[in-house]
């Protein structure tokens, strides 16, 4: 049986993005995003929803990443998903889900209007 792992992801930047380097030489770039939705509760009213999402990138596509992520800029990522596993300090074991960028699209800047005065 043939297993799919694929996702498009759309929302906004939430802070800078990191940029490392990996021990084998890779460039290695993680960023955050928002992804909200309005849908009604169970009153009726309507409500938005957020959530939070990790994502990393690889190689060339992490040092464009960095460069063009600004807080509150609109990116869709189509990737996969990855659960990341690690153990702390404490030996307590910890897991997270994270998005494997393969393919990331940049929302155009949206000028402020004080930039139109400078």
């Amino acid at each position: 049986m043939n297993c799919m792992n694929n996702l498009i992801i759309e929302g906004n930047i939430t802070e800078k993005p990191k940029l490392e380097t990996l021990c084998n030489g890779t460039k290695l770039c993680s960023v955050n995003i928002a992804v909200s939705r309005t849908c009604k509760n169970s009153a009726g009213d309507f409500e938005e929803e957020v959530s939070y999402f990790d994502i990393i990138t690889y190689g060339n596509m992490a040092e464009v990443c960095s460069a063009n992520c600004e807080k509150g800029r609109g990116i869709r990522v189509v990737g996969r998903l990855r659960q990341e596993k690690w153990t702390d300090g404490n030996g307590k074991e910890h897991s997270k889900i994270v998005v494997v960028a393969e393919h990331i699209e940049f929302k155009p800047l949206i000028k402020k209007p004080e930039e139109d005065k400078a």
